[in-house]
C-alpha cells in the first residue's frame, strides 16, 4: 500500500512540475512573440536574443535594429542612411496626432521667447501616429542616448548592441563593381 501511495504521489508531483514548465516555456514564447510584434510592427526577428535585439530587413532599403524597453512603453531602433550616419529612433507606444510635437524647450520668461540654443532641447514628433524622439550619428552610437521630454523619459544603452549587420549592408549597398 505504501509503494501505491509513493507512486501517486511522484507521478502526481512529476504531472505538476512538468505541467509548470510546460505553462513557463509557453509563456515565455508568447513574451517573446509579442516583443517581436511590438506596437503592432511586423517582420522583425531575432538578431541577437540575449541582447533582445530584434533586425528587420525590406527589400531596397538598409536594416534596422530594434530594441524592446523592458517596460514596454518604446522601442529604440537604429539604421544607417545612404550617407553612412546613424539614424537613431525611440518610438513611445503612445498615439498622437499627426504634425503634433512635444518639446523640452524653455522660455525665457523676460522677453517671453524660446531659448534656442539650449543643447538639452529635445523634440518628440508624430510620425505615422506614434510619438518619435530622433538623432542622427556620425559614427557609431558606442555610449548611452537618453532623453526626458515632459512625461516621457527613454534610456539606450548601446554597450550590447552589434552594428556590424548595419555595417556591412551599407558597405554593400555603396559598392561599385569594378
Amino acid at each position: 500500500m505504501k509503494k501505491v501511495i509513493f507512486a501517486t504521489a511522484f507521478i502526481a508531483i512529476t504531472v505538476a512540475i512538468s505541467g509548470v514548465f510546460s505553462y513557463s516555456v509557453l509563456d515565455e514564447s508568447a513574451q517573446k512573440a509579442e516583443e517581436l510584434n511590438f506596437m503592432g510592427s511586423q517582420g522583425w526577428r531575432w538578431h541577437d536574443e540575449l541582447a533582445r535585439l530584434q533586425i528587420k530587413s525590406v527589400d531596397g532599403q538598409l536594416p534596422a535594429l530594434r530594441q524592446v524597453s523592458g517596460n514596454r512603453h518604446y522601442a529604440s531602433l537604429v539604421t544607417m542612411s545612404q550617407d553612412g550616419e546613424y539614424r537613431g529612433f525611440v518610438f513611445f507606444d503612445v498615439d498622437c496626432e499627426e504634425g503634433s510635437i512635444i518639446t523640452n524647450a524653455r522660455v525665457d520668461e523676460w522677453n517671453n521667447t524660446r531659448v534656442s540654443d539650449d543643447p538639452s532641447l529635445q523634440v518628440l514628433h508624430c510620425l505615422r501616429g506614434k510619438l518619435v524622439s530622433m538623432k542622427t550619428w556620425q559614427n557609431v552610437p558606442s555610449d548611452v542616448w537618453e532623453g526626458q521630454i515632459g512625461e516621457f523619459q527613454f534610456r539606450v544603452e548601446f554597450k550590447n548592441w552589434d552594428f556590424t549587420v548595419l555595417q556591412r549592408a551599407y558597405l554593400k549597398s555603396t559598392a561599385e563593381l569594378i
